[in-house]
This record gives C-alpha cells, sequence and structure tokens, in this order.
C-alpha cells in the first residue's frame, strides 16, 4: 500500500514536516489501531511521539512497536520507557 503526503511548501522544513508525518501516521493510525484490534482491552492515550499504557502492558506495547516499525522502515528502533506513575505523597 502506498501512501501520499501533501505538505505545504515551506521550504527547507519541508524533510522535517515528512518524518513528524510519517511518524504521526505510523503511531496513530497503525500501531494504536493495530494494539486496539488485537488487545481491545489494553489502554492506551498519546503524547506527541509516545504512547502510554499501564505497567502490566509496557511489554506487549514495545513488541507491537517494534515488530511493526521495523517492517515499516526497516531497521529496529529502540525505545526509552518511562515511568509516569503518580509517586504517592504520605
Amino acid at each position: 500500500m502506498q501512501k501520499t503526503y501533501n505538505l505545504p511548501n515551506s521550504g527547507k522544513n519541508n524533510l522535517a514536516i515528512l518524518l513528524q508525518t510519517i511518524e504521526s501516521h505510523l503511531i496513530l493510525n497503525v500501531i494504536c489501531r493495530d494494539m486496539k484490534d488485537k488487545y481491545p482491552d489494553i489502554p492506551l492515550g498519546t503524547v506527541h511521539d509516545a504512547i502510554a499504557t499501564n505497567p502490566e502492558y509496557t511489554e506487549v506495547l514495545l513488541e507491537e512497536m517494534k515488530t511493526t516499525l521495523t517492517a515499516y522502515i526497516g531497521i529496529q528502533p529502540s525505545f526509552k520507557e518511562e515511568d509516569w506513575s503518580i509517586p504517592l505523597l504520605y
């Protein structure tokens, strides 16, 4: 399948805009959609270029992201995990 992107004529920023558009498409339209189809009970949220889920689903999400992105871009990406839990105040 081929996807066509229409970009504004922004001169030297065209490459950055194209890469951001592709990244957004892969995260939102491919990975999140596939996750919801395969694992409808896993909660997902997106913030910029991140996908958030509960800690118990991190491994499933990371494996899905690695598999999908490797298939689309040809190399296995690396990821940085962040703990977004709210610390309890005593």
